[in-house]
């Protein structure tokens, strides 16, 4: 940062050196530093009552106007460990973007704020939205992670070799990927509920499932189906088996997903629901029951 930049806080500017001072930097720690950046109106989002954000404004119960800024900050931590060891520091400039709430919040919750760190420009307003777009669709990383880890129990396993621990993420991976893709398909957005169309098509879709299962049982033609009304209908019926009560507003949630998913593969490998999986090409391979099996 520019030195001679006023920033709040108790000792928020600290002397490193002459260097930084020849090269016009101040050392400032970062949660001063975000306070001072300069701010511009970004977006207004809707969250629910545990501060999740709603696409369908109606399910939500109140408002967060956010404000995104950015600015050019230089890292370079001074390690004693490296220093010990005769390792000269690298340092690196990165881009800090804050993503702060500007009105009140609710009682008894904290408003929000995004520190982000990126190397991506931040020139002018829609590039900084788009570095906080992208973090967003990088959440769903973290949510696959949670997903393997408290719902898969991925590290409750018993094995003790790398090969066998790489296979059991192979398969548990692919689960995740399908279940994924098929939303994908369905135009379904993860991490918010559906909305109540949404919704009612995919219980529609299930119930279709069945109505078309005990057709094809007694030799009925199928009926020609797009990719869409397949995956909807695959998703619909894999939630219900998975005991997703399909109230409004309700999530579809990994958990109960891979639950059902595990219901549907049965019937899948029993020889059922072949008219709902056929021509749906690599993308939407289902996986076979050895692979279902791994990892729960």
């Amino acid at each position: 940062l520019p030195a001679g930049r006023k920033i709040p806080g108790k000792h928020a500017q600290r002397t490193r050196g002459t260097d930084d001072e020849e090269q016009g930097l101040a050392d400032i720690y970062m949660h001063d530093l975000a306070k001072a950046v300069p701010l511009h109106r970004y977006r207004t989002i809707t969250l629910d009552g545990r501060g999740r954000v709603c696409e369908d404004g109606k399910q939500g119960v109140y408002e967060a106007r956010l404000s995104v800024g950015a600015v050019a900050i230089r890292i370079a931590r001074r390690c004693k460990r490296a220093l010990c060891a005769g390792i000269e520091e690298v340092p690196v400039w990165l881009n800090l973007v804050v993503v702060r709430q500007t009105n009140k919040p609710r009682p008894g919750k904290k408003p929000l704020e995004w520190l982000l760190l990126t190397d991506l420009p931040v020139d002018t307003v829609e590039q900084i939205a788009e570095v906080v777009n992208l973090y967003g669709c990088r959440w769903r990383i973290e949510e696959f992670f949670r997903t393997v880890k408290d719902v898969l129990k991925v590290e409750e396993s018993e094995l003790d070799d790398a090969k066998s621990t790489a296979r059991l993420l192979f398969f548990v991976t692919l689960k995740a990927m399908f279940l994924d893709r098929l939303r994908q398909a369905a135009g379904l957005r993860a991490g918010v509920p559906p909305t109540d169309a949404e919704r009612k098509e995919l219980v529609a879709g299930s119930k279709r499932v069945d109505e078309i299962e005990r057709a094809a049982v007694h030799g009925k033609r199928v009926p020609r189906l797009s990719d869409r009304q397949r995956a909807i209908m695959a998703l619909g019926h894999i939630a219900i088996l998975g005991g997703w009560e399909a109230r409004n507003g309700t999530h579809l949630g990994n958990e109960i997903l891979l639950r059902g998913l595990r219901l549907f593969l049965h019937d899948v490998e029993q020889g059922r629901l072949a008219w709902l999986c056929a021509d749906q090409g690599p993308k939407l391979r289902v996986p076979s029951r050895q692979e279902n099996d791994v990892g729960g």
